[in-house]
């Protein structure tokens, strides 16, 4: 559960600087070359929300609202939630989250948007590749490399660009909160 939630909130978060990106898209996770999980974001400025399949046996949704460091997971065969706390433990300070992921590397066209390619060097041999979507303003494709090997692939598809529905972004009605103290 913990990986399911870390990949979760890095696919919501990345892209801290955009508040003007409304979209909604499928995800698909591939980990060393198998699908891993499948699922839908929904991005409504600072507004997001990430429905997660491991392959339709278990379902994760998380919503965070940057602007207000507010995050929920939702249990939906309990009908409950838990709050995440404070969610800017999770977020980059607002100097990097102002600047591009990345030193650029090339341009390609992905799901119909023209795309910067970036690539983030990181430490003991972890590197991120991003398809930064500049119509959208959020990475779209990100392969993290491990030792020169790809490890992971993040894609979105049937990107739809659009305003969503605010009920996305909010706690079921009828949903009871929990507390895993």
């Amino acid at each position: 559960m913990l990986y399911k939630l870390c990949i979760a909130i890095i696919i919501m978060i990345l892209p801290l600087k955009v508040f003007s990106a409304k979209f909604s898209a499928d995800i698909e996770v591939e980990t060393e070359g198998k699908l891993y999980q499948q699922g839908k974001i929904y991005v409504n400025n600072s507004q997001r929300r990430v429905e997660m399949n491991d392959m339709g046996v278990e379902k994760t949704v998380i919503i965070l609202n940057i602007k207000e460091n507010k995050g929920y997971i939702l249990i939906d065969n309990e009908k409950s939630y838990t709050e995440l706390g404070d969610i800017s433990v999770y977020l980059k300070n607002e100097n990097q989250a102002k600047s591009k992921i990345g030193t650029t590397i090339g341009r390609e066209n992905v799901e119909g948007l023209n795309c910067q390619i970036l690539q983030s060097d990181l430490r003991y041999g972890i590197k991120h590749i991003y398809w930064y979507a500049e119509e959208i303003e959020f990475p779209i494709k990100i392969e993290t490399h491990i030792n020169g090997k790809v490890y992971s692939i993040m894609r979105y598809k049937n990107i739809k660009k659009g305003s969503l529905n605010k009920e996305l972004f909010e706690i079921p009605r009828g949903y009871k909160k929990i507390s895993y103290h």
